[in-house]
């Protein structure tokens, strides 16, 4: 028997009333809005058989789950101290909030995002493709865009002529390709075919491997990097021997003081001086997105679409450079 809707005598509230599964349910909706306690009414049933049929998954497991799937075990540590032995079900969006608000207070909206909904959000989903949890998602806060930032051609022909080997060529190889950072430290010889010009970014953010074709001075700099710069980190070979992100900007901040340059983190030198660049020859938000591996056109849009704009602002100016200017006698009537 699904849950319905009755009113008590005398009474302007509406409840709900069923049995499920053998349980018997009745529960005041703290309405008097008949559409308002109809949404109630389906929405608590759907909890109530989730919990049925998931009610046993906890969130630790769930992040194996997540980690087995390739995630990114970064900013993981807090969310196993606060949900580690909570069923999934159980964690709720008040719950998530005061989490936020105790841990993560001090930080700005979109480090919140980052460290926290990011990576909750992205568990749960793993947990759900496993058939282990419902398809949960907790609202982040909402992120101002601010105008995206990116490293040009004359910022990084200063960087690499100042850059030892090993860093110029990580930096060339994400702003070649979009690789985000992470993916190129976790880039193994068996990953790079120079033959092909191609490599393959197994371990990506979005979970799917990405091939990305090499132009030939990329083609060029790998067959130098394997040959000067790779080495085991944990167990694997690196082929540009970094082991983190960290170690990368180090690496970046260091050149750029050396040679008097303004500081651009490897994401802004690769992934974004990539989109940027583009664009800036008069290419589509659609290629940037198939070309850089983004998960959805929306986010591609959201970081980059004003530079699209741009350079269709600056092809409208350039095309009306052909025609003449109008004679003074037409200037000059009315």
């Amino acid at each position: 028997m699904a849950l319905k809707l009755v009113r008590r005598r005398g009474s302007k509230i509406w409840y709900v009333s069923g049995t499920i599964r053998g349980n018997r349910y009745f529960e005041s909706t703290r309405t008097g809005s008949r559409e308002h306690a109809e949404a109630y009414c389906v929405r608590r049933e759907r909890e109530i058989l989730d919990a049925e049929f998931f009610g046993a998954t906890i969130f630790a497991e769930a992040v194996l789950v997540y980690l087995e799937k390739g995630g990114d075990g970064s900013y993981l540590a807090p969310l196993i101290d606060r949900f580690g032995p909570l069923k999934l079900v159980e964690i709720t969006p008040a719950m998530v909030s005061e989490f936020a608000r105790e841990r993560y207070g001090h930080l700005r909206p979109a480090t919140v995002k980052r460290q926290l909904y990011t990576p909750l959000n992205a568990i749960l989903r793993a947990a759900h493709r496993a058939q282990l949890g419902p398809l949960i998602r907790f609202e982040p806060p909402r992120v101002k865009r601010e105008p995206v930032a990116w490293a040009d051609d004359r910022w990084l022909e200063r960087f690499f002529a100042a850059a030892h080997f090993r860093a110029a060529a990580i930096v060339l190889f994400m702003t070649l390709t979009g690789a985000r950072v992470s993916e190129a430290c976790r880039l193994a010889p068996d990953d790079v075919d120079l033959a092909r010009g191609e490599a393959i970014l197994r371990k990506t953010k979005s979970g799917r491997a990405r091939r990305v074709p090499l132009a030939p001075v990329l083609v060029e700099t790998l067959h130098r990097a394997l040959a000067e710069c790779a080495r085991p980190i944990a167990g694997e070979t690196r082929v540009f021997g970094y082991s983190t992100r960290y170690s990368v900007n180090q690496a970046i901040e260091r050149v750029c003081r050396r040679a008097g340059l303004p500081y651009y983190s490897s994401h802004k030198a690769g992934r974004h001086a990539f989109a940027a660049r583009l664009l800036a020859q008069g290419q589509s938000l659609k290629l940037v997105q198939d070309a850089g591996g983004w998960a959805s056109i929306r986010m591609v849009s959201e970081v980059y679409g004003h530079l699209e704009q741009q350079a269709i602002d600056d092809a409208v100016r350039q095309a009306a450079r052909s025609l003449p200017a109008l004679p003074g006698a037409l200037r000059d009537k009315g």
